[in-house]
């Protein structure tokens, strides 16, 4: 897949139609476009992308999502997306066209090579028009308005793939940030899309459907309407359950709105006392640095506790879990001390039988009363010489458990003791350490500003403390949502066990009693392909991203260096479809956490992971990349530069500044650059020429 041309028309600084040719050839991959800040390469970045989601630009990261937000919402920023001097001209619409080309797409019988996307906005409307057309032919392909969007996500690149495809390369290290079950998700929807495992897990619920519905029709009037009010109840739910993250998506906007308010309150008080002749002015801007740094740290602290804090009852419940462990081992010792000494027993009675009982007999026979005599002593003496058995202990009650019931409790108990005790104490003891100090430097601020506020300024900031409330209010309502989720959810999980249930007693005809084993054998046989296949990529992703690593990080790669820290990458499936984890792994066989590396280390990690993941794909996707060298230094933006993006794919667009890649790297990798440009501006508005930076 080649996105071969764009066609920008009055979008953002693109004021009339810009054109421009992106097409790679097999030996040139990159396509460098180069411009200052402030010029436009984000927000040609963003035209890509809206062209082909439109209003679901948003859902694609955080950072296309801030962008949006700058704008208060989506609806205000198509508004102000219009080129302001075609805006004076009175015109009302802007557009992005993206010719792509090499597909093979088949659509009712028809062969598809080469398609145009067009995306057309009106600001007097607030509505977008999507137009997918043939190239050669130039009318529309043969699908219903509502099916352009499935177009793109099934033959174009899936909305959850996108993130790889479109991204900043600087702001993209935030994933090494992302808790566990944070990551698990993102990596397992990035391999479920990129590998097209998702059409095989849905595949297989749609034939869980299908089984559901045949066992619905085999029952009787009464079971079916019970059935279906439970569907109806566990519908609701799910809507509700929609609801509430759809609340949770509107806090966390109104949030980071009242978040730039605060920012741009803190800027204006920066500039205030700026002017001032004390020497607080500078104070006063160290620690509104210090604090904002404490508030990232607790953020992530917070997510982690809150990533952990689920885990808690597990921790909890093992105390009891290892209690009923010991019970089923006493229990067990019991058993076994009781089958032996039966079979023990057994033994006695047995040689002291033969031996009484059986011939040879003596010539003179022994009277009843000493036979009785002996016989009963031969058995004592025998107990007492050759028994050895321990003292049954007493227990009030058993439990009654199966081998399966007891390797659960088994496994639970592992899983638990597997995750560090110390682990909470490090994260607690690091959130509230972060907390203390914030708190410290806040009062010392207020101090500070307390000696030197005039009416003026006092008004700022008393904003920015209503502000503040507002956000504290709407983290608590956000909390209350989360919460609320949970709850619907687990409502939900326990509904759909009674439906369960319910569909298990039916009495099924025996034709669809067939038709039901050989759907469930569909879904045995599609799991555990998805299963297969992870297992199979998961091996794949572990030598693909260490090799990366240690292509392009200097500590990996310097013979001298004692600071060799990663030796291996462990990727683990997680429990329950939560997805894949990354552990990179230390000399000593430690697990390095990946928020302790440095910004450009993360970078180079999750660089290395997305082409591990790219790599696992048979679909070729071109790459666009906004900051490519971002914050790492010298030696990592020389590696990266040469032996990462002319291998990353067969379209590798790089959005860069004349920092970035300068002269002498642009002169170092010109035999791999098919075409080169740069985004020019007059102040007002940009255009694309021919050609990088001298």
């Amino acid at each position: 897949m080649i996105f071969e041309k764009i066609n920008i028309n009055n979008f953002k600084q693109y004021y009339g139609e810009i054109s421009i040719d992106l097409s790679p050839n097999s030996e040139q991959n990159i396509i460098l476009i180069g411009g200052k800040n402030g010029y436009g390469k984000t927000n040609f970045l963003i035209a890509l992308v809206w062209c082909l989601y439109g209003d679901n630009l948003s859902k694609i990261d955080n950072n296309f999502r801030k962008e949006i937000n700058k704008e208060k919402n989506y609806q205000s920023f198509m508004k102000k997306s219009l080129n302001w001097d075609a805006l004076k001209e009175n015109e009302t619409e802007f557009s992005v066209s993206i010719i792509i080309s090499n597909l093979k797409i088949e659509i009712n019988s028809s062969k598809i090579e080469k398609i145009i996307i067009k995306r057309v906005f009106d600001i007097h409307t607030m509505q977008d028009e999507l137009k997918i057309l043939d190239f050669n032919s130039k009318k529309p392909i043969d699908i219903d308005t509502d099916d352009q969007i499935n177009f793109i996500e099934d033959f174009i690149i899936p909305l959850s793939a996108a993130k790889f495809v479109f991204f900043d390369a600087e702001k993209i290290s935030e994933i090494a940030n992302l808790s566990l079950k944070q990551e698990g998700h993102f990596i397992n929807d990035a391999l479920n899309k990129i590998l097209g495992l998702d059409l095989y897990s849905s595949l297989a619920e749609d034939f869980e459907t299908y089984s559901k519905k045949l066992m619905k029709e085999s029952a009787k009037k009464q079971i079916q309407e019970q059935i279906t009010n439970t569907e109806s109840a566990i519908e609701l739910h799910k809507i509700e359950e929609e609801e509430c993250e759809k609340n949770i998506d509107e806090i966390e906007e109104k949030i980071l709105e009242k978040t730039s308010q605060i920012s741009d309150i803190n800027n204006i008080i920066s500039q205030y006392n700026k002017g001032k002749s004390s020497d607080n002015s500078s104070r006063v801007q160290e620690l509104d640095n210090e604090i904002e740094n404490l508030n990232i740290e607790i953020d992530k602290s917070t997510n982690k506790f809150n990533d952990f804090s689920e885990e808690m009852p597990f921790y909890i419940l093992t105390g009891k879990l290892e209690e009923i462990r010991d019970h089923l081992d006493k229990q067990t010792k019991n058993t076994d001390l009781n089958n032996a000494s039966n079979e023990f027993k057994t033994k006695i009675d047995s040689f002291v039988q033969k031996l009484f009982r059986e011939p040879d007999y003596p010539t003179e026979r022994m009277s009843l009363v000493n036979e009785m005599f002996y016989y009963q002593k031969a058995q004592e003496l025998v107990q007492t010489i050759f028994n050895s058995e321990e003292e049954i202990e007493q227990l009030d009650f058993e439990h009654d458990l199966n081998s399966a019931d007891k390797n659960l409790i088994e496994d639970a108990i592992n899983l638990v003791n597997h995750q560090s005790n110390s682990r909470f104490d490090e994260i607690s003891n690091y959130l509230n350490k972060n907390i203390i100090e914030r708190n410290s430097k806040v009062k010392e601020k207020s101090i500070l500003l307390s000696n030197a506020v005039d009416d003026t300024i006092s008004e700022f900031i008393q904003d920015k403390n209503n502000l503040q409330k507002e956000i504290k209010d709407l983290l608590k309502e956000q909390g209350e949502n989360e919460q609320k989720k949970k709850s619907k959810k687990e409502i939900t999980q326990k509904l759909n066990n009674q439906l369960s249930k319910m569909l298990t007693r039916i009495k099924i005809s025996f034709e669809n009693e067939k038709k039901i084993k050989l759907s469930k054998n569909y879904v045995k046989s599609l799991n555990q392909f998805v299963s297969n296949e992870k297992e199979r990529h998961r091996s794949n992703l572990e030598k693909s991203i260490l090799k990366e690593l240690q292509n392009l990080m200097h500590k990996l790669n310097e013979k001298d260096s004692k600071d060799n820290f990663i030796q291996n990458v462990k990727v683990n499936i997680l429990p329950s479809n939560l997805g894949m984890s990354v552990k990179l792994i230390g000399q000593e066989g430690e697990e390095i956490l990946k928020e302790n590396l440095s910004s450009g280390e993360k970078q180079i990690y999750i660089s290395s992971l997305i082409k591990a993941i790219i790599s696992e794909s048979s679909s070729n996707y071109p790459i666009f990349i906004d900051t490519p060298l971002g914050r790492l230094d010298r030696e990592h933006r020389e590696k990266i530069i040469k032996k990462y993006y002319p291998y990353l794919a067969n379209q590798v667009v790089l959005f860069s500044t004349n920092s970035e890649i300068t002269t002498q790297r642009y002169n170092e990798i010109k035999n791999k650059i098919s075409k080169a440009y740069k985004i020019v501006n007059d102040g007002k508005k940009s255009n694309i020429t021919e050609g990088y930076f001298n």
